[in-house]
C-alpha cells in the first residue's frame, strides 16, 4: 500500500486548491488596486484592508480545520450504497450541454458587441495602451452588461 502522506502534502502547490485560489485572487485584487490604473477609485481604506486580510485568515483557519478533520477520519469506512443512475442520464447530460453552449454563445456574442461599440476592453486599453478615456464605469450597455455577467458566472 502506498504511503498516503505523499498525496496529502500541506505545502505542495495545487492550483485546484480552494485556499490557494482564494488567497491569490484577493492578493491580486489588492495588488491591482494599489497600482492605480484608474483615477475613478480613491486609495485604500485601512478598514477595507483589515476586512480583506481577516477574511483571508478566517478562510485559512477553516480550510486547515476541515483538512485535519478529514485526515483524522481517513481510516473511517462508510457503507457504500449503489449510485442511482437514471435511464435517461445521457439525454439529460446532452440537453444540459446544449443549454451551456447556448449561454456561452450569447455571452460571447454580447461581449463582442460591447467591445465593438465601446472600441476596446478597459483593462487592455489602460494597461497596454495607456488610454485612460475608456474606463470600467463607462464600459458596457447598462442592463445587457449585467445580464452578460450573470451568463458568465453561471
Amino acid at each position: 500500500m502506498k504511503d498516503l502522506r505523499i498525496r496529502y502534502n500541506l505545502f505542495r502547490p495545487d492550483f485546484a486548491n480552494p485556499l490557494l485560489i482564494y488567497c491569490v485572487i484577493w492578493l491580486s485584487v489588492i495588488l491591482m488596486y494599489s497600482l492605480k490604473f484608474t483615477n475613478n477609485i480613491i486609495g485604500f481604506n485601512e478598514t477595507t484592508l483589515i476586512l480583506i486580510f481577516a477574511t483571508i485568515i478566517t478562510f485559512i483557519i477553516n480550510y486547515y480545520t476541515f483538512y485535519f478533520v478529514r485526515i483524522s477520519f481517513r481510516g473511517f469506512v462508510v457503507k457504500k450504497s449503489k449510485p442511482f443512475v437514471s435511464v435517461n442520464s445521457s439525454e439529460k447530460i446532452e440537453s444540459f450541454l446544449r443549454i451551456i453552449k447556448k449561454i456561452a454563445f450569447i455571452w460571447l456574442a454580447g461581449t463582442f458587441i460591447e467591445i465593438v461599440l465601446f472600441k476596446g476592453i478597459p483593462f487592455i486599453s489602460v494597461v497596454l495602451l495607456g488610454n485612460y478615456s475608456l474606463n470600467y464605469s463607462a464600459f458596457g450597455i447598462p442592463t445587457i452588461h449585467g445580464l452578460l455577467n450573470a451568463c458568465y458566472f453561471t
